[in-house]
């Protein structure tokens, strides 16, 4: 199966002790969507891709093909708290995994984001 991870063209941002959320869509090459209702996931956050993750999160994934990863405000102040960032903007490396029923199917894909520290009032 060739599949295509629809991935927003916006820039990813996340901002320290805020909530974070990331819509996707997983859709074949047809852009039709792929029924993720067999399937599982996982979604972690760190300083780099081969440090240890600062967080994770279980992803919601559905039969139309979305999947939808939220982040705490506990959790992306723990990213923040997690980078080196001196007090300015900073990336920070995410992966998703999910794995279908079927093990020759199993996806993952990595990025970044940066993550801003929050606004004083």
């Amino acid at each position: 199966m060739t599949a295509l991870l629809k991935i927003p063209h916006l820039p990813q941002v996340m901002i320290e002790g805020r909530p974070f959320v990331l819509l996707l869509t997983f859709a074949d090459r047809d852009g039709d969507p792929i029924d993720l209702s067999a399937w599982s996931g996982s979604f972690a956050v760190g300083a780099d891709p081969d440090n240890q993750p600062i967080t994770t999160a279980t992803p919601t994934l559905t039969a139309d093909g979305r999947i939808e990863i939220g982040l705490t405000d506990a959790q992306t102040l723990a990213v923040w708290n997690g980078v080196d960032h001196d007090g300015r903007p900073a990336k920070a490396s995410w992966q998703l995994d999910l794995i279908s029923p079927s093990p020759d199917l199993n996806q993952f894909w990595m990025g970044t984001v940066t993550i801003y520290p929050a606004m004083q009032s």
